[in-house]
């Protein structure tokens, strides 16, 4: 099983202004911190589990949708909808959307049987990394995704 994050958003100017460097943290520390540990790439019987971050105006509170299977692909997409108010208008818009996708991680990684507690290391991990450093910051004009590193992540050649 590979784990891959993206965003997806079905709603015109309902996004998030939030680097991709803060997803790819939080993907490659659940990989190295909780995943390999464990063994879970090898207990899983789906090639791709995607965790796909999405919100809308109507979302006041994050949830997990139910998974979405393409078995053509051998593709499973787990929807983390987050609140878009909540974050576009906090005071620590990063704070408040890793709170929210920690919420829904803590549910998603249950499905593994991760404890809430290492999750809750794992978060405390993220915070420390991403708050107050101003390499996770977003920037529109320099937060180009290197495709490269994704395609390489994807085992894809």
């Amino acid at each position: 099983m590979k784990l891959v994050m993206s965003s997806w958003y079905n709603e015109p100017k309902f996004s998030f202004k939030i680097s991709h460097k803060v997803d790819n943290l939080i993907r490659d520390l659940i990989i190295e911190d909780i995943l390999k540990p464990r063994n879970i790439y090898r207990k899983t019987d789906v090639d791709f589990v995607c965790i796909e971050i999405t919100t809308g105006k109507s979302v006041k509170k994050a949830f997990l949708s139910e998974p979405i299977f393409d078995k053509k692909n051998n593709f499973t997409t787990y929807r983390f909808w987050l609140p878009y108010e909540e974050i576009v208008y906090s005071k620590d818009s990063i704070k408040s959307y890793i709170n929210s996708i920690f919420l829904i991680l803590t549910d998603f990684l249950r499905i593994y049987d991760i404890e809430a507690s290492e999750v809750d290391k794992l978060k405390s991990k993220i915070e420390i990394i991403v708050l107050n450093n101003d390499d996770y910051l977003y920037d529109d004009q320099n937060d180009d995704l290197d495709i490269g590193s994704i395609i390489s992540d994807l085992g894809i050649e």
